[in-house]
């Protein structure tokens, strides 16, 4: 399983490394009135919440690459939308493992409080943070994840 996680991560920062390096810096956004738009989203979730279920991993590599990559977004844009949109998948994943008894609160509570602060402080940074490092973070993370799974 660690094998596969870790290969799921590189080849997210593999395409995100495509999309925001050799890709042009031009988004050709997706019009949100086409059924092809609704229906990307819609791959996109599903894709995303399976690989998130599957390998008990975050799935926000893969929506941003998803809404980079097949709807147009902007980098800032993805970034953005993928935090809320892990919300509720963390919430439903979540809820399985609670009810397995796989989930251990006080853990949960104590590494929420560093996560949240963590994640305030970052979005707050990120306007002031210049495109090349928000660029090499986004494509640096998931190789470095992947590294210290298989290591």
């Amino acid at each position: 399983m660690a094998w596969l996680t870790a290969g799921m991560l590189a080849l997210s920062s593999l395409a995100l490394f495509l999309r925001l390096v050799l890709a042009s810096d031009e988004y050709v956004q997706l019009d949100k009135k086409t059924i092809r738009y609704w229906i990307l989203a819609i791959v996109i979730g599903i894709v995303t919440g399976f690989l998130s279920g599957t390998f008990g991993i975050g799935s926000t590599p893969f929506i941003q690459v998803g809404l980079m990559l097949l709807l147009g977004l902007p980098m800032r844009m993805a970034a953005g939308t993928s935090m809320l949109i892990i919300l509720p998948i963390a919430t439903a994943g979540g809820a399985g493992y609670f009810w397995a008894g796989s989930l251990d609160l006080q853990l949960l509570f104590t590494v929420l409080i560093g996560t949240m602060t963590g994640s305030y402080i970052g979005a707050k940074l990120t306007r002031r943070a210049p495109q090349k490092l928000l660029k090499t973070g986004m494509i640096v993370t998931p190789i470095a994840a992947a590294c210290l799974l298989v290591l």
